[in-house]
């Protein structure tokens, strides 16, 4: 079997105000000409399709255009994640021909998809707040993420052990998304942390959900969502977050973005990353205000920009300065000369005169010390301010 494994496309998510309509575009013609040149026999897409569980429509048309483009020539397995409402991402799925399937109901967990000599098992999103009564026998499971997935897991090996049982040689992967310990988080996931505890050990993946070995042996592949960084899990059984399309944050510009082409043959797995191709770079520019406008970061006028200030006091009209030169600048930050961000923007002040705290808040600022003639106007303005109440 070959598939494309991708997950957390985010469709309608912006950065730093910025729409990415048409860097998801780019996206989404890669992925089809992508599965279409390599011949997968399914894309698997491991949730967090949307943004949020209310997209925009012009989310919603450009995920119709795709599924549309790829159902014409291969397969689409398709799973919810926590950014995705499970109900409006499954609507309709019963009525959907078998070129396009979409799990989004707790129980469909263990029940697989036949592509060629291989089942795959679509996990959508497990949200411990209603995945340990939906899994509880006795009682309910623990309100961890570590639970439920146990749970799900071994839902799946009793089914494969009943399948491999007359197909010894069957294949198996398993689509999931959430946090598997040893991964590394970016700036741009949702926290899904639920009591404090958001993390899946790699030993759950590696023995479905037992606290020994699965009796079905395990499966062949893990294809992960959550994380947008693509990286492999140290682990005994090939575990893979393909990570998401688009940077989301500029903690992300230092990598790239691909998609996983998937090889499963007797001998494992074998995985090639493609790079996904970019609108613009995201890059961070550090400096005082002369040296970022110099020119030394012409190369930048393209790419969307991050820009960090640090002269001693706030040069005026800083953005729209910067925005002649950057014209793709997203996000700047004034960390002075000195002080930190944080520090500048977040002033502390044991007094509660009024006219000393708002003049510790300009020092803050501006870098710059207040002059008494500075004070006596603030506290002109507060007086007027006071009597006008």
């Amino acid at each position: 079997m070959r598939f494309l494994h991708t997950s957390d496309w985010h469709l309608g998510r912006t950065l730093h105000g910025q729409d990415l309509t048409e860097a998801h575009q780019l996206f989404l013609d890669h992925v089809v000409d992508l599965a279409r040149s390599r011949q997968v026999d399914a894309v698997l897409v491991c949730g967090d399709v949307f943004d949020r569980t209310v997209p925009p429509a012009t989310s919603i048309a450009q995920l119709q255009d795709t599924l549309r483009s790829l159902t014409a020539f291969t397969r689409v397995i398709l799973t919810p994640g926590n950014h995705d409402s499970a109900e409006r991402l499954g609507y309709g799925a019963d009525f959907y021909r078998d070129v396009l399937v979409v799990r989004a109901k707790l129980e469909q967990v263990g029940t697989p998809v036949a592509v060629g000599n291989t089942v795959v098992y679509p996990l959508p999103y497990l949200d411990p707040n209603s995945a340990r009564f939906f899994f509880a026998e006795d009682e309910p499971l623990p309100r961890t993420h570590e639970a439920v997935m146990s749970a799900a897991l071994r839902a799946v090996d009793r089914d494969l052990v009943r399948r491999r049982a007359d197909r010894p040689d069957l294949q198996a992967v398993v689509m999931a998304h959430g946090f598997v310990l040893g991964g590394t988080a970016t700036d741009s996931e949702r926290d899904i942390s639920v009591g404090g505890i958001e993390f899946i050990p790699v030993s759950v993946l590696e023995n479905m959900g037992y606290e020994d070995a699965a009796p079905s042996g395990g499966v062949d592949y893990f294809a992960l969502g959550h994380l947008h960084r693509p990286q492999q899990i140290n682990a005994t059984v090939p575990v893979h977050y393909s990570g998401s399309p688009l940077a989301f944050s500029f903690s992300e510009a230092t990598y790239q973005k691909v998609s996983l082409v998937v090889d499963l043959t007797a001998e494992g797995a074998s995985v090639e990353a493609v790079p996904v191709p970019q609108k613009r770079e995201l890059v961070t520019l550090s400096g005082t205000f002369s040296e970022l406008t110099s020119g030394i970061h012409a190369d930048a006028a393209e790419k969307w920009v991050r820009a960090r200030i640090t002269d001693a006091v706030r040069p005026l009209d800083l953005v729209s300065r910067l925005k002649e030169v950057f014209p793709h600048l997203l996000h700047v930050e004034y960390i002075g000369s000195t002080s930190s961000a944080v520090e500048r923007h977040t002033p502390q002040s044991s007094t509660k005169n009024p006219v000393e705290t708002i003049c510790r808040f300009l020092n803050s600022v501006s870098g710059a010390e207040v002059t008494d003639a500075q004070s006596e106007l603030v506290e002109t303005m507060w007086n007027e301010a006071q009597a006008q109440k």
